[in-house]
């Protein structure tokens, strides 16, 4: 149940909530308005046969009408990143809770941002579209089983030779040690970055 004012808009595929909350109010019991709004729309959604594909993101919280396009921006970031994810479970990303994210994604570094995670990620040099995908998916999956090659093959549904192949042609081939914990660092920034932004 919700009880509380909020305005809406739609333009194009999307459509903007904004909630409004007593200042006075505790900032988790804020949330948890939140996540009750969110639970009906997603559930009207469902009736109306629309949710796959939707998504909902939330930005910050604000004081005042100026700083509603800052708290857009970081909604439009949350609703990008679930996009990326590929992760189909997944419908609803508060901007607060994506930590550092929150810096990468900040206006005044993004080009910046998006140069760095270019270069790091440019160096899997793959013409190969295919191939260059599947290193890629092998990388992310690497980071995801932290390093576990026996989990990365689970989790790619993939023989356990050919992410061992896979792992020592990036290493090899392309000078990326993912054993290297700088390596590593940067590349698992550069993806961070990739999905908050693009």
């Amino acid at each position: 149940e919700y009880r509380a004012y909020f305005l809406s808009t739609q333009h194009d595929d999307r459509a903007v909530f904004l909630l409004q909350f007593d200042q006075n109010i505790p900032e988790d019991l804020r949330h948890e308005n939140c996540e009750n709004f969110i639970a009906i729309l997603l559930q009207f959604l469902e009736e109306k046969k629309k949710s796959a594909g939707s998504f909902v993101g939330v930005g910050s919280c604000v004081k005042s009408y100026k700083e509603l396009p800052a708290s857009l921006r970081q909604a439009e970031q949350t609703v990008r990143i679930l996009q990326n994810r590929n992760d189909n479970e997944a419908k609803i990303l508060f901007y607060e809770d994506l930590d550092v994210l929150q810096i990468l994604g900040h206006p005044l570094i993004e080009e910046e941002a998006l140069a760095f995670a270019g270069e790091i990620l440019n160096a899997i040099d793959e013409p190969d579209p295919k191939k260059r995908n599947d290193f890629f998916d092998t990388i992310c999956a690497y980071f995801e089983a932290g390093g576990n090659l026996r989990r990365v093959s689970e989790l790619l549904f993939t023989h356990y030779n050919t992410v061992v192949y896979r792992i020592n042609r990036i290493r090899d081939v392309y000078g990326v040690d993912l054993r290297d914990p700088d390596t590593a660092f940067n590349f698992q920034l550069a993806l961070k970055i990739k999905e908050l932004l693009q």
